[in-house]
C-alpha cells in the first residue's frame, strides 16, 4: 500500500470512510441512551473524551 494512501487515510479517516460509503456517527448518551444507563452524563462524557 502506497505511504501518501495511508498517510491521507491517517490524516482523515471520516473522509476515507466517507468515500466509499461508510457514514461515521457520534456517539453520545443522547444519541445511544440505552448504552449508557450505567453511568451519568458526566461519567459517559469524560469516558467517550478518553477513547476519542
Amino acid at each position: 500500500m502506497p505511504l501518501d494512501f495511508v498517510m491521507a487515510v491517517a490524516n482523515n479517516p471520516e473522509c476515507a470512510l466517507d468515500n466509499i460509503g461508510i457514514t461515521v456517527s457520534q456517539i453520545g448518551s443522547d444519541t445511544f441512551p440505552h448504552t449508557h444507563r450505567y453511568l451519568t452524563e458526566a461519567q459517559s462524557d469524560d469516558f467517550l473524551n478518553s477513547i476519542t
